[in-house]
């Protein structure tokens, strides 16, 4: 099963003329890893969560946040509003980027008013639901549907692509072609009436 750590929602703000982000929310399961490294795991999700946020930009981001960490960091960017996963290897990205915009759209009739100016973290949106929504592997038969038809859906998409690239030379095949024969008569016409110019003057 796939697993996942943590889902945060963050807003985008500014602070000391610097990119920053403030929690609206955060759902984190570290059940899975060791004692030991559980609080310094805390500690770098809500990092990793809030420089991701902070720099995100309009398109889905997925990547290592450090060479050294076996998890994937994703991002996804609404306006201001910000949803971050924290995944091991395993997970799917398709299914981050599918379950990110999903929970982006539910959770705004859910914020609190104020949102927009908070400049401190805060918990208010609970996002337990979403996590378990997250870690659920009852998709899992879907998820890999899923990534087959996008598969295949690129597949077609490049051999349409590689179709109109045929056509498109062999058009200019022809195109050629028919300059050519054009110029070659034009040539054949010039040389005939250069002979007979050469006829008269003998």
């Amino acid at each position: 099963m796939s697993n996942v750590l943590a889902v945060a929602l963050l807003r985008q703000t500014v602070k000391k003329n610097q990119p920053s982000a403030v929690f609206l929310g955060l759902s984190q399961d570290l059940s899975k890893l060791n004692s030991l490294v559980r609080s310094k795991a805390g500690e770098f999700v809500r990092f990793a969560c809030r420089q991701t946020a902070s720099v995100l930009e309009d398109k889905p981001v997925h990547g290592k946040f450090d060479q050294n960490m076996d998890f994937i960091v994703h991002g996804l960017k609404c306006g201001k509003l910000c949803m971050v996963v924290i995944s091991n290897q395993a997970y799917p990205i398709q299914t981050a980027n599918r379950l990110m915009k999903k929970q982006i759209q539910d959770v705004m009739g859910r914020l609190p008013t104020g949102w927009a100016g908070l400049e401190v973290d805060s918990n208010n949106v609970d996002l337990k639901l979403e996590l378990a929504e997250y870690k659920t592997d009852s998709g899992s038969q879907l998820n890999q549907l899923q990534v087959e038809l996008d598969e295949t859906k690129q597949l077609v998409f490049d051999n349409i692509q590689g179709m109109m690239q045929r056509n498109r030379k062999l058009d200019e095949i022809v195109a050629d072609s028919e300059d050519l024969s054009a110029m070659a008569k034009e040539f054949a016409n010039d040389t005939k009436k250069l002979a007979r110019c050469k006829c008269f003057g003998m």
